[in-house]
């Protein structure tokens, strides 16, 4: 009877320890349905026993050449079709040369939290946050090099706007339409200008668009009587724009209400009016050398004025920065001033620029917002008196137009760039 009895402990035994490290193996074709041996197969995968809870259920899957495929943790597992297959908890996908492919949780076969997707180079691809299935709040995708982004705002598997932010991790971006990939230009709101301070005179401007555009009014006498208008564009958008002078407009208000439209001098019109000037100058002195020579005691001078204009000069940069939180991009941080004053402070580690932009933006949960600025030198491309021309990315002009003076009480300055409209009211009262 003893010995039946350590005959029975002692089997009972072998077979506990035989469930516990059992393991089965499936295998699946290209497309993950099952067939019957690894001579078919593509994939095979290698289920833990399940005797012990406390170990949970566990799958790892394989190339059929050997390499990990995938793992994680599954609730059911069909072995004739995967998709039937309920997987739970986290899970980890992989190339074959090891690297992660892409990683997320499931909860009864339903993705849930974050899922991140990479590429070969072990950059990130792609990341979002998944609820009930589907991508929610904000879904960020990357270039393989990993220094360019899209983010797109989701609900619920779709995109909650008719827009995408395209920016790269040197600070420039810009607004794009998912319909047509086409640029987005929005004319800024009174409330959006701010203004700074140089040698006493006021510069408004407005970041907007990836662009700051500011100027400044000032009366001249050069050949004439003008309001002149200096102005500075900054593009820090990630598209080339079309600057073209000829577009921009100005109205005057008068004490009794009447709007009266102003002349805006093109460059060539300016450029006539200052070549009449000079031959009737030219003219009269010949007249008056004449005189001189025919009659002692006369004599002559000819007196040219020159054009002036204010110069400005800028330091800008860009930040992100999005909804009730904050994020600001970048190894520095600085400030600046129209005065000229400026501090930088930067910090310099050895890292992945890459990596780093890419985890900054997706620690953020952020949509990038170009339109806030932080400080980086910048040199400016001093134009004189402004032509059309096309400013790339990372580039600034100044220069400076005239319109044809007129008493009033107020005047507006409208500055259009690819139709968004930049007005700058200015009071000219005396």
């Amino acid at each position: 009877m003893k010995k039946s009895l350590v005959i029975s402990i002692c089997l009972f035994c072998a077979s506990s320890l035989f469930a516990q490290s059992k393991q089965d193996t499936l295998f699946y074709d290209k497309n993950w349905k099952g067939v019957e041996s690894k001579s078919f197969a593509s994939y095979y995968r290698i289920l833990s026993g399940n005797a012990d809870s406390n170990f949970g259920k566990r799958f790892r899957d394989y190339y059929v050449t050997g390499e990990l495929q995938s793992e994680g943790g599954y609730i059911s597992i069909d072995k004739y079709d995967d998709s039937k297959s309920v997987m739970d908890g986290e899970w980890t996908n992989y190339y074959k040369s090891g690297i992660i492919e892409q990683k997320g949780y499931r909860h009864n076969g339903i993705e849930e939290g974050d899922y991140t997707a990479y590429y070969e180079n072990g950059l990130i691809k792609l990341h979002c946050t998944m609820k009930n299935g589907k991508p929610n709040g904000i879904i960020t995708q990357f270039d393989e090099k990993g220094d360019m982004c899209s983010q797109t705002e989701m609900l619920d598997g779709n995109p909650r706007y008719d827009y995408y932010i395209l920016s790269n991790k040197d600070g420039f971006g810009g607004k794009f339409r998912i319909s047509d990939n086409t640029p987005i230009w929005e004319s800024p709101s009174q409330y959006e200008k701010k203004t700074e301070y140089k040698d006493g005179a006021a510069w408004p401007y407005y970041i907007k668009n990836g662009l700051m555009v500011a100027m400044t009014n000032t009366q001249v006498k050069d050949y004439g009587k003008w309001y002149q208008i200096s102005i500075v564009v900054s593009n820090n958008s990630i598209v080339p724009i079309d600057f073209d002078p000829g577009k921009i407009t100005s109205t005057l208000k008068k004490a009794n209400g009447q709007e009266v439209a102003l002349e805006v001098y093109s460059s060539d019109k300016y450029m006539r009016k200052v070549r009449r000037t000079q031959n009737w100058n030219m003219a009269f002195a010949g007249i008056a050398e004449g005189l001189a020579a025919a009659g002692a005691g006369y004599s002559s001078s000819t007196t040219q004025t020159n054009t002036s204009y204010n110069g400005y000069s800028n330091s800008y940069g860009n930040a992100y920065a999005y909804g009730s939180g904050g994020y600001a991009y970048g190894s520095y941080n600085g400030n600046s001033s129209y005065h000229g004053n400026s501090s930088t402070t930067s910090h310099t580690v050895t890292y992945d620029g890459a990596a780093a932009y890419q985890a900054q933006v997706i620690a953020s949960n952020r949509m990038a917002n170009y339109e806030n600025a932080l400080l980086q030198e910048r040199e400016i491309k001093q134009e004189g008196y402004l032509k059309r021309t096309t400013i790339y990315p990372g580039q600034a002009i100044s220069g400076y137009i005239n319109i044809k003076r007129s008493k009033g009480d107020t005047m507006d300055v409208v500055i259009d760039i690819n139709g968004a409209k930049y007005v700058f009211p200015w009071n000219i009262a005396k």
